[in-house]
């Protein structure tokens, strides 16, 4: 054999043979020997071209160290590319960040009250309850914002989820969410098994000019004797402040409170009227509720009955009834016997309330007119409301003389004429359990 070709496996260092020489980290990738010529051929791999002379002095160092002809060949290595940073994820419609703010939604809008599990909907109304939530959990740490949004038929509450690189935004975008403030969403409706109801997985949220804001224009301004704040359990989505600020911005004098069996919104109200009073904006609150009244305490069904305090001993008198009405008198819901209402009643206006009203359904029961008249004796005022907040007695079987409008119009009809003949004050109300500056009041 004339030459023998050595591949060198483990990139020995050209070094090794001639360490006298620095050859910049090159690399000895194959050794041609041909034995009877006594001559090498040494084939580099090099990060960027040697100086000739560097080459030369090499060949010559090692022609005489090792007594052969030697010939060095070098190659120059393209550079390995480094490999670019991956570019940042984009997002989508579930997407992190402030992408979420959307200039425009389209599609259809949604009520709240039709939506289903599984749907993806389109939905617009006000947002109430802005909370942010940290959390860590196997996968990580990050947060979420909810807030409820309603519309003039229901509630529901909007979720939207953060990783742990975009909790910055989170705070930022929690930030920008105030209650009361109109937006529309694009988002999936799912059964939500923490809140054991449905909720809306948000992915997009269009801020609405709040221009387009309901005004109060009448001349003169009207007063409701009767408003739920969501202190009503599950019958109720506005807060107290948000109602004694629409009330106040729509330059009503003032506006009750009326919540089912409980006091709780009181402070809160009491506190928001302070505060716009340093504003400019005067509004008078008119602390009440609305009871479940019993003729004993035994009694199965509670006749509604509104209760309001007008002055400190009325107030103190409502805070007893509430005691004592949770305490002791809580076998189905927190009731009031009638007895005890009798007791307390220094102070207090009482009221007929609602259709559950002992009134009402006295009439609708067909009791005598002597009866009837009985009943309404024992209240302040009567109260009637928006025939069609009654539109259920239609279509219930429960109450088989009441089949049209007709009908129920001729209920606060007759209630009008007992106001006029036992010179009672006649309100009318509109048991609001919504009110807002976009959708006005209404009645569930």
């Amino acid at each position: 054999m004339d030459s023998y070709k050595f591949t060198i496996a483990n990139e020995k260092i050209l070094g090794e043979l001639c360490p006298e020489i620095p050859l910049n980290g090159s690399k000895l990738r194959e050794v041609i020997a041909t034995p009877d010529a006594n001559s090498w051929t040494l084939n580099l791999s090099a990060k960027e071209n040697i100086d000739a002379q560097l080459l030369q002095n090499a060949e010559v160092f090692l022609a005489e160290k090792f007594t052969v002809s030697v010939k060095i060949n070098c190659t120059v290595n393209e550079p390995t590319p480094v490999p670019a940073a991956p570019a940042p994820k984009k997002t989508n419609g579930n997407g992190n960040g402030t992408k979420i703010i959307s200039k425009k939604i389209g599609g259809e809008i949604t009520k709240i009250a039709s939506v289903s599990a599984g749907d993806k909907i389109v939905a617009s109304g006000e947002i109430d309850d802005v909370n942010l939530r940290e959390f860590k959990n196997g996968k990580g740490a990050g947060c979420i914002i909810s807030f409820s949004l309603v519309d003039d038929t229901d509630g529901i509450v909007c979720k939207k989820f953060f990783d742990e690189t975009s909790m910055s935004d989170a705070k930022t975008l929690a930030a920008t969410f105030k209650n009361g403030m109109s937006v529309k969403i694009l988002g999936s409706v799912k059964f939500d098994e923490y809140l054991k109801e449905n909720a809306v997985t948000v992915e997009k949220i269009e801020p609405l000019d709040a221009a387009d804001a309901r005004v109060d224009t009448a001349p003169i301004k009207r007063v409701e004797l009767h408003v739920h704040t969501k202190m009503s359990q599950m019958d109720a989505v506005i807060s107290p402040a948000k109602l004694i600020e629409t009330a106040a911005g729509w330059g009503w004098n003032a506006v009750a409170i009326t919540d089912h069996g409980v006091i709780q919104a009181f402070p809160e109200a009491a506190e928001t009227a302070r505060k716009l009073a340093k504003s400019g904006k005067r509004i008078k609150i008119l602390y009440g509720m609305e009871g479940y009244l019993v003729n004993e305490p035994e009694q199965r069904f509670a006749n509604h009955v509104i209760i309001f305090a007008k002055n400190k001993t009325g107030l103190d008198n409502l805070y007893r009834l509430v005691s004592i009405s949770q305490l002791k008198f809580h076998k189905y819901t927190a009731r009031i016997p009638k007895t005890l209402l009798a007791e307390y009643r220094d102070g207090l206006i009482i009221g007929s309330a609602c259709e559950a009203g002992e009134l009402i359904r006295a009439i609708v029961e067909g009791k005598s007119d002597a009866e009837v008249e009985a009943v309404a004796n024992f209240y302040d005022y009567l109260e009637i409301q928006p025939f069609h907040n009654n539109d259920f007695l239609v279509r219930s079987k429960d109450f088989p003389n009441i089949n049209s409008d007709e009908d129920l119009i001729n209920i606060n009809k007759r209630v009008a004429e007992l106001a006029q003949k036992l010179g009672k004050p006649l309100v009318a109300t509109c048991d609001a359990h919504f009110l807002n500056a976009e959708d006005s009041i209404y009645r569930a």
